[in-house]
């Protein structure tokens, strides 16, 4: 290690590479259960479900989103026992299109293009619940070696900044997590 460093070269990287994003998703989800803001779930882009299959038992309801068929076979069939599992397989656009739901949770991590981000954003927020809230994935990628893997997605919080009517953080964990919320003008601070 380098001169009072608390990591040696390449140690932070590689730390950064392995926190994980589902359990500060699984918190947040269990904060919305608490809070009783837990009737629907809605995550694009499921990959291999590793975070709907968490995710989706603390809501009412849950979304997928994916185009590809093989990505909606990862859902584990035993949530249907105590969720209400509805299965998208399509662009996220063509589902926006018909979707008349709100949702109190979304997570957003289908096509990484900042195009394709924005348009999944702003759809999103359109039938986002009162208090629910928004995370984006990939949106803090470590290094250039990880840019192609999170393409552009990192310029939506260009636009989130330019945005007073939103709360947002960017947390530089598994490529970026970057949680959004409608700014909520309650000011708990006063009595």
């Amino acid at each position: 290690m380098e001169n009072g460093a608390i990591f040696g070269k390449g140690e932070l990287r590689n730390m950064y590479s392995k926190v994980d994003h589902i359990p500060l998703i699984k918190e947040i989800a269990r904060g919305l259960k608490i809070s009783k803001n837990n009737k629907r779930y809605l995550e694009l882009g499921i990959a291999k479900a590793k975070c709907f299959n968490v995710i989706a038992p603390y809501f009412k309801e849950s979304t997928a989103v994916d185009i590809s068929e093989k990505a909606l076979n990862h859902i584990d069939r035993s949530l249907k026992d105590s969720v209400d599992i509805f299965e998208f397989k399509g662009k996220t656009q063509s589902f926006f299109k018909n979707n008349r739901e709100e949702f109190d949770l979304i997570f957003i991590d289908a096509d990484h293009h900042f195009d394709s981000v924005a348009k999944d954003f702003f759809d999103s927020l359109d039938c986002l619940a009162e208090d629910g809230i928004i995370i984006l994935h990939d949106t803090y990628a470590p290094n250039e070696f990880y840019s192609g893997h999170c393409e552009d997605a990192w310029k939506i919080q260009e636009v989130l900044i330019n945005r007073n009517d939103l709360q947002f953080i960017n947390l530089p964990v598994f490529y970026g997590l970057t949680i959004v919320k409608r700014h909520n003008k309650k000011e708990f601070w006063k009595m």
